[in-house]
């Protein structure tokens, strides 16, 4: 008899029954209230083994979440790391820490300034090891749809131990991949390059029936078949804008001013007040490398906000004056004459992979044997000074860059706001008409149509006499006195810009063919690799930021060093090396890039779908470029030796960090809390 049914005989039964049915009445009541009890219990336990089975079947299925152990696609995510300011400039950025490895300097990328954290905790500030992001992966996207280029992708190591890995995809099935100059080439598959030779074959004969041939194929083309044949190209690989924005990275933001930098010319005397190195950003009249000395005046850039901002107004007569950026680095010697209040020698140089992430500068005992009378004497008299290697100022030029500022326009309708960027020698132009919004981009190439090789081959033949150049327009909404975020991009073969966040389309391609030019730095590159400009208006420059792209090394699975600079022995054998500080200041020795180190990586087609991931921190990653495997695999009976990851070891697709380091216990850090692109 059920509980309910007890409960219905119990309360049937009149008060005045006798002890005999009353006791019934209590050992019935008791039952039901066992049975009660154990139905609730039951239910406990069944909640608790339903939510196990759907927690087991979200993190199978869904979604898991995992904690970043290493630096390797930092700055997208961090492993275990510091997370400080500069004590010079107030920078923020972070500090790779390896297990078993005490981390005593640091490098600021933004100023350059040596951080000393010994130092720094005497004053108080601690400045603590944080554990690694903790990100969301969901893993049923790659139930429906395989990963695209650029995807941030966990998967299992391929080298055979139970390990889950993070990198960014860059090669896709059946892809031949080539790391030249700190970009990704691609050779397409057979089977994609047939699709595009198929569509191609039917483009030209559409457009030979237009013209009304009579066969609708034009003779001074391959055919399919013989174009498959031929040798498929490789194809720059690029970002779209918002890949850009995800992985670009700081190479100075002028809100972040060194105040002992800034004191420096008011200390000194009068005399050697034009010997102090410029600020970054200042103004430069200089025509094609010449000071200018004619008559006619100049607009000036005046420094306001303690140099954090920037001021002109130019009258219509005169020239428009160049506000340029200059690669000025304060190495360890510079900053401890400017410590000393005197005045150091810093030259330009070309803008750097520099990744403050993976500094190695360390604290180094100084003796002073000269006064010491013993060895003991001089060890208790030694100080400690930073020694920081040549190449944590960074070892590759990287020609992609991103500039981004507030423009204040205080006229209205009037006057040009013009940007360029220099590259290989040759300037990248953006002008914008303040008076009607109209952007110009004036790109020194060819442009590139991608697939539509009939658009490619129409403007080929219709600019066989002219300069390798041309113009594309876009409509922005800059025409007006207001506050506008501007930002140009020249990365990976292409232009963009941005107008308050969104991109603007243009007429006319923006991504370009790269000649051979451009690939090689000169002066230019050096000395003014960003210029800024304006004529005829009144405006007002804030918060000037410029970044630059991932450079990817070429390193090979020969266990090379990270560098792509390699020189010829005299036995004949090729030797990576890393350069010297100096070298990036002296154009002389530039013939090097010439002689650039790149490589090649093959994703086989047949057989199960491979892909080839590569991590964000270039310099300082295990990734499909150099794994090493030192597991046995009893299915090849070998060591496992490929440089690919096979489809059936993706474990999902990094969606967010959920939970990066608390600044208190137990207090999320909200602000840090971000999607990943």
């Amino acid at each position: 008899m059920s509980a309910k049914n007890n409960q219905k005989k119990t309360s049937s039964i009149p008060e005045t029954q006798n002890s005999s049915d009353a006791t019934v009445v209590t050992v019935a009541g008791n039952t039901a209230e066992q049975e009660s009890t154990g139905r609730a219990v039951r239910e406990i336990f069944e909640s608790i083994a339903i939510a196990l089975v759907l927690a087991f079947l979200f993190r199978t299925f869904l979604a898991e979440m995992f904690v970043i152990p290493t630096g390797s696609m930092a700055p997208t995510l961090f492993g275990q790391h510091k997370d400080v300011n500069c004590p010079e400039c107030d920078a923020r950025f972070q500090v790779g820490v390896m297990a078993g490895r005490t981390v005593e300097c640091a490098l600021c990328p933004n100023c350059n300034a040596v951080m000393n954290f010994k130092a720094e905790t005497q004053k108080g500030n601690s400045n603590p090891n944080y554990t690694g992001d903790r990100i969301l992966v969901g893993k049923y996207p790659y139930y429906f749809s395989s990963p695209k280029r650029w995807d941030v992708v966990v998967f299992l190591f391929p080298g055979g131990a139970n390990m889950n890995y993070i990198k960014r995809c860059v090669g896709l099935p059946g892809e031949t991949i080539k790391i030249q100059g700190g970009d990704i080439y691609v050779k397409p598959s057979k089977t994609e390059w047939e699709r595009k030779m198929k569509l191609k074959e039917r483009r030209l004969a559409r457009k030979q029936n237009a013209r009304g041939g009579a066969d609708g194929v034009d003779d001074a083309q391959p055919t399919m078949q013989e174009a498959v044949q031929d040798e498929r190209p490789f194809k720059i690989a690029r970002k779209s804008p918002e890949k850009i924005l995800a992985t670009m990275i700081p190479v100075y933001e002028n809100n972040y001013q060194s105040l002992r930098l800034r004191q420096l010319k008011d200390k000194v005397d009068e005399t050697l007040k034009g010997k102090v190195p410029p600020s970054r950003w200042h103004q430069d009249n200089q025509i094609n490398g010449q000071e200018y000395t004619g008559t006619q005046s100049y607009t000036e850039w005046v420094e306001q906000d303690d140099g954090k901002s920037f001021y002109c107004k130019s009258k219509p007569n005169e020239m428009t004056g160049w506000l340029v950026y200059q690669h000025l680095v304060f190495n360890q010697d510079a900053w401890e004459r400017v410590k000393a209040t005197e005045i150091p020698e810093v030259k330009p140089r070309l803008i750097t992979d520099m990744t403050a992430y993976n500094s190695q500068a360390r604290m180094v005992a100084d003796m002073n044997l000269g006064e010491a009378t013993s060895l003991r004497e001089a060890e208790e008299s030694c100080e400690l000074r930073p020694e920081v290697p040549d190449r944590d100022y960074g070892v590759h030029w990287v020609k992609d860059l991103v500039m981004e500022c507030q423009l204040d326009v205080r006229t209205l309708k009037t006057g040009e706001f013009q940007v360029g960027m220099n590259r290989g020698g040759k300037t990248f132009w953006c002008k914008v008409n303040l008076a009607n919004g109209e952007v110009v981009l004036e790109i020194p190439a060819r442009p590139d149509f991608g697939d539509d090789d009939v658009k490619q081959r129409e403007y080929d033949e219709n600019n066989l006499n002219k300069e390798n150049a041309y113009i594309a327009k876009a409509q922005s909404g800059m025409n007006g006195t207001d506050k506008y975020h501007f930002r140009m991009a020249n990365v990976d073969d292409q232009v963009h810009v941005w107008v308050d966040g969104k991109v603007l389309k243009f007429d006319m391609p923006t991504a370009y063919i790269a000649d051979r030019e451009l690939q090689i730095p000169t002066v230019e590159d050096m000395v003014r690799p960003v210029q800024i400009g304006c004529r005829n208006c009144e405006v007002k420059l804030s918060n000037l930021g410029l970044f630059r792209d991932i450079y990817y090394i070429a390193r090979g699975r020969d266990n090379s060093l990270f560098s792509d600079f390699v020189e010829k022995m005299p036995d004949g054998v090729e030797r990576t090396y890393y350069p010297d500080y100096d070298f990036f200041s002296n154009p002389a020795r530039w013939e090097a890039f010439s002689n650039m180190r790149s490589v090649e990586f093959e994703l086989e087609e047949e057989g199960e779908r491979k892909y080839f991931m590569l991590g964000d921190n270039s310099a300082n990653s295990a990734d499909s470029r150099c794994w090493t495997y030192p597991d046995y695999d009893p299915r090849s009976n070998d060591y496992v030796t490929e440089h690919y990851v096979p489809e059936s070891l993706l474990v999902g697709e990094a969606y967010f960090v959920y939970w990066p380091h608390t600044w208190y216990p137990f207090v999320p850090n909200v602000k840090d809390m971000r999607k990943i692109k």
